[in-house]
């Protein structure tokens, strides 16, 4: 992510930043299994995920500057 002067790493359940100085930051588990980019933005990552307590796709959005992330599974489960 250029604008954001990060490079940004996603895993099965979460994703990690870094930047010049290092690690910027990391979200909480995102999905159980499988998390899915399917955009970009200047500001954001958007994704999907199968939650299977619903059988539904369900979104997240994490924030490329801080991490923050509205949505996930450990967001529905607190």
């Amino acid at each position: 992510m250029p604008s954001a002067g990060i490079v940004v790493f996603a895993g099965l359940t979460e994703m990690v930043a870094y930047g010049a100085e290092g690690l910027r930051w990391r979200t909480k588990r995102l999905s159980w299994d499988g998390l899915k980019i399917v955009r970009v933005t200047e500001h954001a990552i958007i994704g999907e995920y199968w939650d299977m307590r619903t059988g539904a796709t369900r979104t997240f959005e994490v924030d490329l500057a801080t991490g923050a992330q509205k949505g996930g599974v450990e967001e529905v489960r607190s």
